[in-house]
């Protein structure tokens, strides 16, 4: 079994403020609302749907600069150089046995200065994201 349900609405209103064009039957004052028969079964109209929270959305953060200063490596070896001039490495570090490919904070300073970052300790630290760059491991 169906009823019958009528809604009630404002006429609809184009971008301008101007009322939109009336369809044919409808009345020409638009002051008065419209009727409109919608059909429902019988457990009424369908329950509101639930609107999907916005959540905001923050810019990623860029990863940490990693320690690059060629004063902290050992079994350095020159692999290649890029078409910007900044030569990639394979090197130790003083404190580790495993092979890891990268640049020198020194040559990227003359290079692109803003890539490069002086920590606390004295140290110089590259972000790689800013030169297009992944640190990796040799074995990677």
């Amino acid at each position: 079994m169906r009823q019958r349900a009528i809604i009630f609405s404002q006429p609809k209103l184009s971008y301008t403020g101007a009322p939109v064009s009336q369809s044919r039957g409808d009345s020409q004052d638009t002051n008065t609302p419209r009727s409109i028969e919608r059909s429902y079964d019988k457990y009424g109209p369908p329950p509101p749907q639930p609107v999907p929270a916005v959540v905001p959305t923050l810019p990623p953060t860029p990863p940490p600069p990693v320690t690059s200063d060629r004063r902290l490596k050992r079994d350095i070896s020159r692999l290649g150089c890029l078409d910007s001039g900044i030569c990639l490495y394979r090197f130790r570090y003083l404190w580790d046995d495993t092979f890891y490919v990268g640049v020198m904070a020194q040559e990227v300073e003359r290079i692109v200065p803003g890539a490069v970052v002086h920590g606390p300790d004295g140290y110089l630290r590259v972000r790689y994201d800013l030169l297009g760059l992944q640190f990796r491991s040799w074995s990677d």
